[in-house]
């Protein structure tokens, strides 16, 4: 069945014909002829977003750039205003299309932007859609970052909703095979060498043009609902907003950003910077020196801006934690007394694959590598049954435990603001079709 066929027959699973229709008319009045009003729309958004010291980030597809590289190039300010990363070749579903031509997009996209002058940027699938293969061959491209991962945040009400909306919200929402965040952590992780960042679910497309939802209010307290789950969980929201709905819901982000600024202890990053950070994080190397009184010191080498954190930053009354004064250049540095150490003890012979240690590694539980095992809060030893022991600990008291912090300089919880361009005009809509 040819591409367009199978394209028609998918959006129609996840927008009815009458939203279909709907969605074209909606295109023609929410574009020109040419770039100039979609140009204004998207200054707009990024000038509301910087005067709360927000950078956006907008995966825009390699053929957009490369019609309109000036607009894109001027509305980003050479990445100070803004960052573009790569949103395929064309906005195509690349799992309907053959491997063969999703591969060629890929090195062509990156070709596109290259050639242009970026160096070091990301992806996104359009609809969000991707498979193992395709991952691959972003792997193989040597790109940073993808964010098409889509974690969905249990922050709307059946009950407020009519059928046909609800029923609106689960459709789109099978398409992307979404992580529950009941039972997933919204943090970046590697898939390879590149870091996965997953991006928050409901967006605009889904809350304004699916569920008819025009309320700034009710756009606001969902998209605060989320904001204030991930920093109660000390995890990261990256809000999806497509700057051609800008105009429906700029009031809601306005006071979303307030809302950043009034809680405080917010990381707003771009995803690029996200997935720096994430490496940098990755590169941490924790030493660990028994002090002649009672105590450890922690030196932590390979970032100046890690933390760490005991009972979620509470006292506790078994574990004196404190931060050393120490020039960075030599390593961070902190003082841990008590009656036991609260890390995990690992024995020397257990590999860096093993189970428990990816988990510690990926929740930010510390380990250190010991002999005995003996005066830790857990350890890992090599007989049978002892790191699922320690996994199962680990997971019910988590509070016990001395943790890396998530994210720099001690901050609560990451945001990140960002939103695909799938076009700048009308013809870029129909221009995709021809892409080959």
């Amino acid at each position: 069945m040819p591409y367009h066929q199978r394209t028609i027959r998918s959006r129609l699973k996840t927008r009815p014909l009458d939203q279909s229709l709907e969605r074209a008319v909606a295109i023609g009045g929410r574009y020109g002829a040419d770039s100039r009003k979609f140009t204004a729309t998207l200054n707009g958004f990024v000038k509301l977003a910087n005067s709360f010291q927000v950078r956006p980030t907008f995966p825009v597809p390699a053929m957009v750039l490369q019609k309109h590289p000036q607009v894109l190039e001027t509305v980003a300010g050479n990445g100070r205003f803004a960052e573009l990363a790569v949103h395929g070749f064309a906005h195509l579903d690349y799992t309907r299309v053959p491997d063969i031509r999703a591969e060629k997009h890929i090195r062509k996209a990156k070709a596109v932007f290259h050639r242009h002058g970026y160096r070091r940027f990301g992806f996104r699938f359009p609809y969000l859609r991707r498979n193992s293969a395709l991952l691959a061959e972003l792997e193989k491209q040597a790109l940073i970052w993808d964010s098409s991962e889509v974690v969905e945040w249990d922050v709307l009400e059946r009950s407020e909703f009519s059928t046909g909306a609800w029923d609106a919200y689960k459709r789109i929402l099978e398409t992307y095979a979404p992580r529950p965040a009941s039972g997933f952590r919204s943090l970046p992780y590697f898939i390879g060498s590149m870091v996965e960042i997953p991006v928050s679910m409901p967006d605009d497309d889904v809350l304004i043009d699916r569920m008819k939802i025009r309320s700034s209010g009710r756009l606001f307290a969902v998209w605060g609902r989320m904001l204030l789950e991930a920093r109660s969980r000390g995890e990261m929201m990256v809000v999806q907003l497509h700057p051609e709905r800008f105009f429906l819901y700029r009031e809601a982000l306005q006071r979303l950003l307030a809302k950043m600024r009034e809680l405080g202890n917010v990381w707003t990053a771009s995803l690029g910077e996200i997935a720096e950070w994430w490496r940098e994080r990755d590169r941490i190397r924790l030493e660990f020196t028994s002090l002649s009184t009672d105590g450890t010191e922690i030196r932590c080498l390979g970032s100046v801006r890690a933390g760490l954190s005991l009972n979620g930053g509470r006292p506790d009354r078994d574990v004196e934690f404190k931060a050393l004064r120490s020039d960075p250049r030599d390593g961070l540095r902190w003082k841990v007394s008590g009656r036991i150490k609260p890390w995990i003890g690992v024995s020397p012979k257990i590999p860096e694959s093993d189970e428990s240690i990816r988990f510690m590694i990926r929740h930010g539980f510390i380990f250190e590598r010991n002999l005995t095992g003996s005066g830790f809060a857990g350890a890992v030893s090599t007989e049978p049954g002892s790191a699922a022991a320690a996994i199962r600990i680990l997971k019910q008291h988590p509070e016990r435990f001395l943790r890396l912090d998530a994210w720099p300089g001690g901050k609560r919880c990451a945001v990140s603001v960002t939103g695909d361009i799938d076009g700048l005009d009308i013809w870029d809509f129909w221009s995709r079709f021809d892409a080959r």
